[in-house]
C-alpha cells in the first residue's frame, strides 16, 4: 500500500511539473500571440524562461514583443540573448536593427550586413538601413536603400514604407503621396502610411486633407505623440487654434 501511494505522489508531481513546464508556457505565449494578446503572451514567455533561461526562442518572442510596444532596451537585451543562444538570424538582425534605429545608433544600423538572409528578412534589414542613413543625412544612399529593399521583397511593408518615408523627407510630395495610397489600399488601417500622406498632401498645401489623413494616423495609433504635433501645426496653418489646443493640452497631459 505504501508502494502504490508513493508512486501515485510522484506521477501526481511528475503532472503538476509537466503542466508548469517552460514549453507549455511558450505554447500558451504563442496562443496569445495568435490572439493579439500581448500582455497575456508576456507574462507567459516571462514564465517560460523562469523554468528555462536557454529557451531561444522564448527570449525571440519576449524580445519581439517589447520592440513591438516600444520597450527598446529590453528588447535589444533579450534579442542579443536569443542571438547568443543560437536563434535565426533572418528574425534577429531585422529586429536588431529596429532597436538601433530607434536608439539613433545610426551607424551601427548601416554596418549589419543582409548578404546572407532570406529575402523578406534582407528587405526588413535594408528598410531599417534606409531610414538610419535618412536621419544620418545620407538622402541619397537612403533612396538607394529603399530601392534595393523594395527590389528584395515588394511584399514586405515596412520596405513599402521606408520608400514612401524617404520620398516625402525628400520633397517629392506628388510620388510619396501615390506611394502613400498603394499602402493604405491593402492597409488601411496603418498609422504610419497615413502619416506619410497627410506630409505629402501638407508640401502640396493641401491643409484640410492633410489634417484629415492625420486624424486617421491620430485615431489609429497606440502613440500618437508625433502625429498629434503634425495636426497641432496644421491647425495652426489653418488658424483653426481650438482644435491646436486640444492637441497641445493632450500632448502636455502625456509629456
Amino acid at each position: 500500500m505504501r508502494t502504490t501511494v508513493f508512486c501515485l505522489m510522484l506521477l501526481a508531481l511528475a503532472a503538476c511539473g509537466e503542466g508548469d513546464s517552460s514549453e507549455r508556457h511558450l505554447a500558451r505565449a504563442k496562443a496569445f500571440i495568435e490572439e493579439s494578446d500581448s500582455a497575456a503572451a508576456t507574462i507567459e514567455l516571462q514564465n517560460a524562461l523562469q523554468l528555462d533561461g536557454n529557451s531561444a526562442e522564448a527570449r525571440w518572442l519576449l524580445g519581439k514583443l517589447q520592440l513591438e510596444a516600444g520597450e527598446i532596451l529590453a528588447a535589444e537585451n533579450e534579442l542579443q540573448r536569443a542571438q547568443t543562444l543560437g536563434w535565426t538570424a533572418n528574425d534577429l538582425r531585422p529586429a536588431l536593427a529596429a532597436t538601433l534605429l530607434a536608439q539613433g545608433k545610426f551607424a551601427d544600423v548601416l554596418q549589419l550586413d543582409d548578404k546572407d538572409l532570406d529575402t523578406a528578412a534582407a528587405s526588413l534589414l535594408l528598410a531599417n538601413q534606409a531610414l538610419a542613413a535618412l536621419s544620418s543625412g545620407q538622402r541619397e544612399d537612403a533612396l538607394k536603400l529603399a530601392t534595393l529593399a523594395r527590389e528584395k521583397d515588394p511584399q514586405v511593408l515596412e520596405a513599402k514604407l521606408a520608400e514612401a518615408t524617404v520620398t516625402v523627407h525628400l520633397r517629392e510630395a506628388q510620388r510619396a503621396l501615390e506611394l502613400a495610397d498603394s499602402i493604405l489600399e491593402s492597409s488601411a488601417d496603418n498609422s504610419e502610411a497615413w502619416w506619410i500622406k497627410a506630409q505629402a498632401l501638407s508640401r502640396l498645401g493641401k491643409l484640410e486633407e492633410a489634417r484629415t489623413a492625420l486624424d486617421q494616423s491620430v485615431a489609429l495609433a497606440d502613440s500618437a505623440l508625433t502625429y498629434r504635433i503634425a495636426r497641432a501645426l496644421i491647425n495652426v496653418q489653418l488658424q483653426d487654434y481650438d482644435a491646436a489646443r486640444v492637441d497641445a493640452t493632450e500632448l502636455l497631459a502625456q509629456s
